[in-house]
Order: structure tokens, then C-alpha cells, then sequence
């Protein structure tokens, strides 16, 4: 299938490649928009630039998925990612040239969950795996106190869950 590109693209597309760029967003609060080849505004979001690593990324046949390495020296991306709730993290990935920034020139590579996090003095890393895989094989919420369960409910007591309405029963085990 042809596609059309931009002439900022075309003419980045003839010269020699020295570094992929990539951007990588995330959905926390705040937000995290961070882009290893410079610092610019694209689909109104502004990327930060940023010693950013995206490696391992592979499609399979059963899973997607990859990591992302980001530098922490401040402790901020750390702190940001030791406050938030990683199963609910969506991490969306971009191929960019940095001199064709058009509205179509990105290249969306997938959206990813987080799966495993980890977070040192110097960086963090993060381990990826596809959404649409992860969402196939395992629920991405828990029963527990983040959630608003903080205690154990009586017998017959009932809960909303999400578009669930759940009974809790008692063990019978």
C-alpha cells in the first residue's frame, strides 16, 4: 500500500540516517512526552528531549513487546513511576526523523503496557509488552487497597466493578 509523504520527509528520506529517533509517551500524571532527537510540538503534545532507549522491540506471533531506558539522574521519571499504578500505564512508541516532523511523518509503532519496572540510580527501565496482547491474557486490575478495597466486606455485601456487579460470598474453602 503507497503512502504518501510529506516533501520535508521525502528529502530526509535521501539523506544517510545517524540516529532513530523515536517518541515515547506515556500516559501518567503528569503526562510524559519524551523524544531521544530533539524537543518539539507534534499532534499537540510537546515532546521533551531526553536520554531516551527504546530496544528489543519484536512482534511475534503470540506477544509484542520491548523496553524503554530513560535517564533518572534527577529522580524524577523514577518518582513519577514509583507513584503510579503500572498495570493502568499505556506507553505509546513513534519512529521519528527530526527533520520531518509533519503531522503524518511519525511513525506509530504500537501502544504498550507496562509490565515490569525498574528503577535504579541512573535510569529506569521498563519492560513492554503490546496492549492488545496483555489485555487478551490477564485482567490489569487487583483487589487491593489502590483500588479502594481496604478492608475485608461482610457477607452479601455488594461491589461495582467496572460494569460488574459482584456479591462477595463467604469462603468456603
Amino acid at each position: 500500500m503507497p503512502r504518501t509523504v510529506t516533501a520535508s520527509f521525502q528529502t530526509e528520506l535521501e539523506k544517510t540516517i545517524t540516529k532513530t529517533g523515536y517518541m515515547v509517551a506515556f500516559n501518567t500524571t503528569p503526562a510524559i512526552q519524551l523524544c531521544n532527537v530533539g524537543s518539539f510540538t507534534w499532534a499537540s503534545k510537546l515532546f521533551i528531549e531526553a536520554d531516551v532507549i527504546v530496544s528489543g522491540l519484536s512482534w511475534g506471533d503470540n506477544a509484542q513487546g520491548g523496553s524503554v531506558s530513560i535517564q533518572n539522574l534527577d529522580n524524577t521519571i523514577g518518582a513519577v513511576f514509583m507513584l503510579a499504578s503500572i498495570p493502568s500505564i499505556l506507553c505509546d512508541i513513534w519512529q521519528v526523523n527530526p527533520n520531518a516532523i509533519g503531522v503524518d511523518d511519525p511513525v506509530k509503532l504500537n501502544t504498550f503496557v507496562i509490565t515490569g519496572v525498574d528503577i535504579g540510580l541512573d535510569r529506569v527501565e521498563l519492560q513492554l509488552t503490546a496492549q492488545s496482547t496483555l489485555d487478551a491474557f490477564s485482567p490489569r486490575r487487583r483487589i487491593d487497597p489502590y483500588f479502594g478495597f481496604n478492608y475485608a466486606m461482610p457477607d452479601g455485601s455488594k461491589i461495582t466493578w467496572e460494569n460488574e456487579n459482584i456479591t462477595i460470598g463467604a469462603d468456603r474453602g
